[in-house]
């Protein structure tokens, strides 16, 4: 074996390592083991949590062999027990969610459904409705659901039944002058609006309500206000017209209400994309 083949595949098992180690930690803090019996106040055992998930979420963006090997283990159960029972602590919710972020882009071992089944959807949005001021978090979990709802059906389903078109229009309402934040909601609210099913008469209902609640809640006024600041934003542009046509799609009722809403701010769409 060759010494560069030699060293690669030492490489890949000290990130499997890394990884073991890192989930192994949090257990022994979710028990108030090891470190965390150490740590006299709550305070401290959040921030040795903190530490162990900034470690986990340093190795799972930059290798698909960590990803792996914490989705092979127990690694999404800790990781949302974790963001269960630590709700208020705002840097844990943030690292979390870009630690499913990384995870739910592995397409090949149905790594959306996996992390919805442990209640990935629900953590986002307790997350989102936790903490409501603080766009990086907004970003981070926004930029997760979407990929969690794009790529997983049951994902999206578990998405649209624990409330996260709710909390995405509310992310859009509220973050108006951050074109980032209004990306990732755009997004996400796209991901949620997508026609995924596979022709079952309640995946057909579950998006005829997902375009009522969106509606109902203002949506379609925060998607062309949206528009209407960032008009320079090409990105944001796209995202914003393909979303409208998701939402108005087969609904003569609330085509006309965008339609209205973007002429008043001489806005051009083409709701057929």
């Amino acid at each position: 074996m060759s010494r560069s083949m030699s060293g690669l595949l030492d490489e890949v098992g000290s990130r499997k390592d890394e990884v073991e180690t890192s989930l192994q930690k949090l257990r022994d803090l979710a028990l108030g083991e090891g470190e965390g019996r150490e740590a006299d106040a709550e305070a401290d055992k959040e921030e040795a949590l903190g530490a162990v998930l900034e470690g986990l979420e340093a190795a799972t963006l930059r290798s698909s062999t960590c990803q792996r090997r914490f989705l092979q283990l127990d690694g999404p159960q800790l990781l949302l027990t974790g963001m269960a029972a630590h709700l208020e602590n705002m840097k844990i919710q943030l690292i979390s969610c870009r630690i499913l972020q990384h995870l739910a882009s592995l397409v090949s071992l149905d790594a959306a459904e996996v992390l919805a089944d442990f209640g990935a959807c629900e953590a986002i949005q307790k997350a989102l409705e936790a903490h409501p001021n603080v766009a990086a978090l907004h970003q981070a979990a926004l930029q997760a659901l979407e990929l969690l709802a794009f790529t997983g059906t049951e994902a999206r389903l578990k998405a649209l039944r624990c409330g996260c078109p709710e909390v995405v229009v509310a992310s859009l309402k509220r973050f108006r002058t951050d074109a980032h934040v209004q990306q990732a909601c755009l997004a996400a609210l796209q991901a949620l609006l997508e026609d995924s099913a596979v022709g079952t008469s309640t995946d057909s209902e579950e998006e005829s309500n997902c375009q009522e609640i969106v509606a109902k809640l203002g949506g379609i006024a925060a998607i062309v206000g949206a528009l209407a600041d960032h008009r320079e934003d090409a990105q944001l542009q796209y995202w914003g017209q393909v979303v409208l046509s998701a939402l108005c799609h087969d609904n003569v009722k609330l085509r006309a209400e965008a339609q209205q809403k973007c002429h008043w701010q001489r806005i051009e769409v083409d709701f057929d994309i």
